[in-house]
């Protein structure tokens, strides 16, 4: 029933955009906001991203609803752009939408369409969907980055990664996954992991955002270990 009522959601575009900060350290400005799906069933209300997301992913639909997050984010950035505003917007990659032969052209016709310089969009994908054929994912994102997109890998530190890969992946960011970020001012070796990623990410020339920071004593954790950029209910929900 959720599957039928999900296509017929797709065909009227019943989704929406909600969006969460990512703050610049220094300066406590945002320095981008990501855009992340939502969707209010007629019946049962708000159905969380984690079951809709893998059902698009589970019946080929990811795909069709990639193309309209990135049709309302556009749409969106460009009444903020009337208003004197202009945020970079980060946007989520499936791996079915990384191996999409026709994605780069996808998108570079729909910021032309919408008269969106390419360096205010930036794709995130976790390290499993990189991973996934890593060939593939670096000819891809070469070809994204070519458009002058950004590249940020999501959930570091929770997937399949593999450092020797890692350094041949065109990316410009890594994202620290808030599991690491919980707990990080009570436990040691969270806070080891943290300042190891940080350190691995300024010697390959990566920016990195801690995501989950809910919490002042946490971003001052942050801070001291030279995290650039965080994300959180600290500063808001999505």
């Amino acid at each position: 029933r959720l599957e039928k009522d999900f296509r017929e959601a797709l065909h009227h575009h019943h989704f929406t955009l909600a969006y969460q900060p990512i703050m610049d350290v220094k300066t406590g400005k945002v320095a981008k906001l990501e855009a992340l799906a939502r969707w209010k069933h007629p019946e049962r209300g708000y159905i969380s991203p984690e079951i809709f997301i893998a059902l698009a992913e589970e019946n080929s639909m990811i795909v069709e609803l990639g193309n309209q997050i990135l049709e309302m984010a556009c749409k969106q950035w460009c009444k903020w752009r009337k208003l004197g505003l202009e945020f970079k917007l980060a946007l989520n990659l499936s791996a079915q939408q990384l191996a999409h032969p026709d994605l780069s052209e996808r998108i570079k016709t729909t910021l032309e369409h919408y008269d969106i310089p390419p360096h205010f969009l930036e794709l995130e994908l976790t390290e499993t969907t990189a991973m996934l054929n890593v060939e593939a994912s670096v000819m891809q994102l070469k070809s994204l980055r070519n458009l002058g997109l950004e590249i940020a890998i999501d959930d570091f530190g929770t997937g399949y990664s593999s450092l020797h890969y890692l350094k041949h992946l065109p990316i410009d960011r890594l994202k620290i996954d808030q599991s690491f970020i919980r707990d990080l001012t009570e436990n040691e070796q969270d806070g080891t992991i943290v300042s190891t990623i940080i350190s691995m990410a300024q010697h390959l020339k990566l920016e990195v955002i801690a995501e989950g920071v809910e919490t002042q004593e946490q971003k001052n954790v942050l801070r001291k270990k030279q995290c650039t950029h965080v994300q959180g209910y600290l500063y808001s929900p999505p």
